[in-house]
Formats: C-alpha cells, structure tokens, sequence
C-alpha cells in the first residue's frame, strides 16, 4: 500500500510502499530512517501516540494536528504552521520550536524540558491553563496568555 507525502505546493516529497500505510507509521518510519519532511503538508494529521522522536518537520504544515501522547523528542518543527495543534501529554524535551507559529497550540501536560520557543509565536487560548512537567516530574500550571521566545 503506498502512502504520498506532499508540501503546500502539493510536490511530492515521500513515497512510502509498504504493508501498513497509516501516516503514524509512516512518520515513524522516515523518524528511525532519518528521511527529512521538511516543508510537508500534514495538515489535520492524527498523530495520537506516534513514535516521532528525531523527525525533521522544519516548515512543515501541521495546522490542527494531534499529537496527544507522542513522543516527539528533539524533534526539528522549526518554522513549522502549529496553529490549533494539540499536544496534549505529549514528549517535547529537547523539540526545536524556533520561529514556529504555535498559536492556539494545546499542550496541556506536555512534557517540555529543554524544548526550545525562540522566536515562536504563541497565543494560547485565553483562559486555558498550560501544564508543564518539569524535570522532576512536579506539575506547573499556568494560565498563559501571551508567550513569546520563551
């Protein structure tokens, strides 16, 4: 079964050919080989608890995808389109979020240590608190309204 990657300008980018086509496994799959998506048009993905760790998304569109319970370690979303996003108890250490657009993003009990913002725009919905799990596993929540370059 084969699965089509394509950008905003709907060129292709990665064909994958293989037994389980489901775009989770499909991204794992480029994640443990390495296969860059940059600039991929993933819009609305349901990434719930995929293995992500290491991907190059690095402008990709990722507008209202969920990545509830992913771990995403280290991966590259700079300049990626996250607006609506939801990442809830999602694994973010070390994820590179530079110059991303992560407005109205949900990662509510998403663990994000050593996770970089800089540059990134974000408007978190007004009134939605953010839970954070810092490093000793201690729980902070705020109510975030504004957060930009943290």
């Amino acid at each position: 079964m084969k699965k089509i990657i394509k950008n905003n300008d709907d060129a292709i980018i990665y064909i994958y050919d293989g037994e389980n086509a489901s775009l989770s496994n499909v991204l794992e799959h480029c994640a443990i080989n390495n296969i860059s998506l940059k600039g991929a048009n993933l819009k609305d993905a349901d990434l719930r608890g995929a293995k992500l760790d290491g991907l190059d998304l690095q402008n990709a569109n990722l507008i209202g995808a969920k990545f509830h319970d992913a771990s995403c370690y280290g991966v590259n979303f700079k300049s990626a389109v996250l607006r609506t996003a939801s990442f809830m108890r999602a694994d973010l250490r070390c994820a590179d979020f530079t110059g991303a657009d992560t407005r109205f993003c949900n990662m509510t009990y998403s663990r994000k240590d050593g996770a970089i913002f800089q540059g990134a725009v974000s408007f978190f919905r007004k009134g939605m608190p953010q839970s954070f799990i810092c490093a000793d596993g201690e729980v902070m929540t705020l109510d975030i309204i504004r957060m930009d370059g943290v």
